[in-house]
């Protein structure tokens, strides 16, 4: 099963090989913020993985002209799951490696280092909420046939996931 959606899979092959560092369960000695964050960061590419497989089972890759009404609420339901779970899991993914660089760096450095873990996490926040709440009512945003309702232009959604994805990183990873 996984050849056949290894394209929507961001961790490809088994879902179980997100979870290849298996000492990040067992905290050893002191509690480190690291391996937690490292670990849910792979949970929740786990999710992410499982979502989106559900979400392929339902039709998602299928052309559109080929879904029932049922099928698209469905692969659209799921796939928002899925992305929620997935930049989650980016931003968790980020801490954990600025997690490693508090350690290392000196004060000034890591006030820093605390702004751009506070300001990625809210970026990615916000960007994980938008897909749910640009709709009202909310059922809106995942069912094409709900009848009534409004919901806020695609366009600037998209740019601002795009920015706080790439371009925003691309400035905090130089930081990084």
């Amino acid at each position: 099963m996984c050849t056949d959606v290894g394209i929507f899979c961001p961790c490809r092959g088994p879902p179980l090989a997100a979870l290849t560092p298996l000492d990040c369960w067992i905290p050893r000695g002191q509690k480190s913020g690291k391996k937690y964050a490292h670990t849910n960061g792979q949970i929740t590419l786990l999710l992410s993985s499982a979502f989106q497989v559900v979400s392929v089972e339902h039709g998602y890759g299928h052309h559109v002209t080929a879904l029932t009404a049922e099928q698209k609420q469905a692969t659209t339901f799921y796939y928002m799951i899925a992305s929620t779970f997935l930049i989650t899991a980016s931003a968790w993914s980020k801490t954990s490696f600025a997690i490693t660089l508090l350690r290392i760096t000196d004060s000034k450095t890591k006030k820093f280092i605390w702004f751009l873990i506070i300001s990625m996490n809210a970026s990615k926040m916000v960007s994980a909420m938008l897909q749910w709440i640009s709709c009202q009512p909310l059922q809106k945003s995942w069912n094409p046939l709900y009848q009534g309702g409004s919901c806020w232009d695609k366009m600037p959604i998209a740019y601002y996931n795009i920015f706080s994805g790439g371009k925003f990183f691309s400035f905090t990873s130089l930081g990084f």
